[in-house]
């Protein structure tokens, strides 16, 4: 009860403040939805992986990545787009080919690098310079 109105307070603020931010800043809401809340949101979860990583237990901090990845995609959106429709504003899942071809892309990757169980540093850098272009693609990309 208390936690979930807290939530939602927080959750208004937080979206009001992006949209000033991102007029300010001159970045596009979908750059700022893509990239920063995506990061910010699960800020936690990394922390976590990366600590839990440090400590040499590196299959355990993939899977930490990977099913937050997994609740977003499996629980939080389907239940925000129900809620969507609740409150008068529908989500739709209408996605730009661009962004279906990254999302893919960004799986078939993943899927790649977790393939053997096994981290080796070259698929570390990989996926970074990976999430970079994707970066990229949602910055030039803008808004619909």
């Amino acid at each position: 009860g208390l936690a979930t109105a807290a939530t939602a307070v927080t959750s208004e603020i937080l979206v009001h403040s992006l949209q000033d931010f991102a007029k300010a800043a001159g970045l596009s809401q979908f750059f700022i939805a893509f990239v920063i809340v995506a990061v910010v949101g699960n800020a936690a979860e990394h922390g976590g992986a990366v600590v839990i990583a440090n400590r040499g237990k590196m299959k355990l901090a993939t899977q930490i990545a990977i099913t937050s990845s997994a609740q977003v995609g499996l629980f939080v959106v389907p239940v925000v787009l129900l809620l969507s429709f609740a409150f008068a504003h529908p989500l739709t899942l209408a996605f730009r080919p661009v962004e279906l071809i990254a999302m893919g892309a960004a799986a078939v990757f993943v899927g790649f690098v977790i393939r053997d169980g096994h981290s080796r540093r070259w698929e570390g850098a990989m996926l970074s310079v990976i999430y970079v272009a994707l970066v990229l693609v949602a910055f030039h990309l803008g808004d619909r």
